[in-house]
């Protein structure tokens, strides 16, 4: 008896193993849908904090002036690769 139980779990875990089958996902948008949500025409206009600055922390804000530097260093140089 535990040697056909042993088979059936053994054979079943093999069957599993093997019968792959694609998933679907029902909840996908439509192709043509996502096409236009992307074409990046809005009817809402963008408001952040009601115009109040956002308060960063210190590594924020030395990363952004890092970024700011960067920036006018390839402005200014004659060199514009990557």
């Amino acid at each position: 008896m535990k040697k056909l139980l042993i088979l059936l779990l053994l054979a079943g875990t093999l069957w599993s193993c093997n019968n792959h089958k694609t998933a679907e996902n029902k909840n996908l948008p439509n192709p043509s849908e996502v096409a236009e949500h992307q074409s990046g025409e809005t009817n809402e206009k963008l408001i952040l904090n009601n115009g109040v600055k956002w308060k960063v922390d210190m590594s924020t804000s030395n990363n952004v002036k890092n970024l700011k530097i960067i920036i006018e260093n390839f402005n200014s140089g004659s060199d514009k690769s990557i």
